[in-house]
């Protein structure tokens, strides 16, 4: 899902992190073994609505996990030009 329309989101901070990482959800899909560096659900629940924060998740290709404005639970997708953001639901399976 593609939110359809601009938002703006305010960050709260970035993930000082050298390297990309892998989030939980990531590794227990494809390699329970994986030793992951973040849970996506675990940033997004200390998240106001409104507020982002980055992280890079190598494994999915996301930069930014955002609480919504409606609490739902989004992740950034860089483009050429703006950020696509996609439901959690659509990405993690």
């Amino acid at each position: 899902m593609t939110t359809g329309k601009r938002r703006r989101y305010r960050l709260i901070t970035v993930n000082n992190s050298k390297m990309a990482d892998f989030s939980k959800q990531w590794a227990m899909e494809y390699d329970p073994e994986f030793p992951w560096d973040f849970d996506i659900l675990e940033e997004y629940s200390k998240l106001k609505p409104g507020y982002m924060i980055s992280y890079i998740c190598e494994g999915y290709g996301f930069t930014a996990i955002a609480r919504g404005h409606n609490d739902e639970c989004l992740l950034g997708f860089p483009t050429e030009t703006t950020m696509e953001w996609k439901a959690y639901d659509d990405v993690v399976k």
